[in-house]
């Protein structure tokens, strides 16, 4: 005899706990009809990434893809680690989720132990984490295990933003949870802290102004992006850094993050992001979540936060002038914008130098 719908949802909850899940919730298989609309019109404002399934349908019908599925359980897992020590200019800036192995493989492995505990109940159950058209942020807010904040991300109360999320479809019929209220109220510090003005302030973000997108865009940025590029070297946590729901994690870390962290991506120097030879992209890089876009997306991304962010040093301006040459396209177009943005800011730091030589005058550029 099959366990009872209540007793389901202990067996679930339990294997919850014992795969690392801080939160974890439960919702139908119905359409998100609410979501339809919402990306047609980003299709129609070029919103999207080009990397985003272009079937709206599989995206807000979980049925399109799994017919037999009754409920869908969203889980959420931390990530957060220690504080990055890539906040200045001398190293390349990498975001915190992939600093460690690519979570797309251990998140699946620890979702197992969800997996079996429901197979052996006699129900048929699949994961999904981040590889199905399946809108996972709408459904775990739907689920109740956190709520889609101003900036995009599902924050989880007690956990914040810095989760990464997963979900087991499956016919069993476990009880539905309750849908948690949106609880950013008035607070509007992720959209005044976002470099480029991407986030639109109801949860929705332009993806073609977005430099964690822009990071992942194989396409070189526009000008107007690359201005704001900063150290990146793969993705932006601008907005989960200044998030008063991350406050404490920030402060306090938390524990059963990433497996193995430290492969140190976050703290190479400038030389040894370009060129990048193959060791260092299979030590640092490969194994992780800003591995899939390859080693020359990764260098492109090092030039331009080389002519944007890095220090004014001879020894750079010459790997940027080497870059220019480079046997590959888009290489050389991403070198060439970032020598023209490097040379702009020693002309303003000489400028800046040459001023405070005069007496009385007080600089107005400070070079960082």
């Amino acid at each position: 005899m099959r366990v009872t719908p209540d007793g389901l949802y202990r067996r679930v909850a339990e294997a919850s706990q014992a795969a690392g899940m801080i939160a974890w919730g439960c919702t139908d298989s119905a359409p998100l009809t609410v979501n339809t609309e919402w990306l047609q019109r980003r299709r129609k404002k070029r919103w999207q990434a080009s990397f985003e399934p272009q079937e709206d349908q599989a995206r807000v019908d979980p049925k399109q893809r799994y017919p037999w599925a009754q409920r869908i359980l969203c889980f959420a897992h931390p990530y957060w680690t220690t504080p990055s020590r890539s906040s200045d200019a001398q190293h390349g800036f990498v975001a915190r989720y992939a600093r460690g192995p690519d979570y797309h493989d251990w998140l699946r492995r620890r979702l197992q132990t969800v997996l079996q505990a429901l197979e052996e109940e006699g129900y048929r159950a699949e994961m999904a984490v981040d590889t199905t058209p399946l809108l996972e942020r709408s459904l775990a807010a739907r689920a109740g295990v956190g709520f889609i904040g101003k900036n995009g991300l599902l924050i989880v109360p007690g956990y914040g933003s810095f989760v990464l999320l997963g979900e087991v479809v499956t016919n069993a019929p476990v009880p539905l949870s309750k849908r948690l209220p949106q609880g950013c109220g008035r607070c509007e510090r992720c959209l005044l802290a976002c470099p480029t003005q991407a986030l639109l302030g109801n949860g929705q973000v332009d993806s073609s102004r977005c430099l964690s997108y822009q990071t992942q865009n194989k396409a070189l940025p526009p000008q107007e992006i690359q201005a704001r590029w900063g150290n990146r070297i793969f993705g932006c946590d601008t907005c989960q850094m200044v998030c008063p729901y991350n406050r404490d994690v920030l402060k306090k870390g938390t524990a059963a993050v990433l497996p193995n962290d430290g492969k140190a991506s976050d703290f190479l120097p400038w030389e040894a992001l370009y060129p990048m030879s193959s060791t260092v992209y299979r030590m640092h890089f490969r194994s992780t979540a800003a591995g899939w876009r390859g080693k020359r997306t990764l260098e492109r991304n090092a030039l331009l936060a080389m002519g944007a962010a890095a220090p004014l040093s001879e020894q750079l301006y010459q790997r940027l002038q080497q870059a220019c040459n480079d046997a590959r396209p888009a290489i050389r177009e991403a070198a060439h914008a970032a020598l023209q943005r490097f040379e702009q800011r020693k002309e303003k730091h000489a400028a800046v130098n040459a001023q405070a030589l005069l007496p009385g005058v007080q600089p107005s550029f400070h070079e960082k």
